[in-house]
């Protein structure tokens, strides 16, 4: 399966290419704290995510990752 990355080891985004059918896959990862890592990633079983442009799904795990640091932060 092809991959598309973006980023680092530190901060970036890895996003298995869909083939037809099948469901697309992003994690993306930040620093978190000292020492730390944030990572958010689709949900391989989810079937909003088959077929769905990579742009896409990343866009949705970038302001999942938002919405989760703001949750953290309370």
């Amino acid at each position: 399966m092809k991959k598309d990355k973006q980023g680092n080891l530190t901060e970036g985004t890895l996003c298995l290419l869909p083939e037809e059918g099948s469901v697309t896959q992003c994690w993306v990862w930040s620093p978190f704290g000292q020492g730390s890592r944030l990572t958010v990633s689709t949900l391989n079983t989810d079937k909003i995510f088959t077929d769905m442009p990579v742009e896409k799904a990343r866009d949705m795990i970038a302001k999942a990752r938002v919405m989760t640091l703001a949750i953290i932060a309370r």
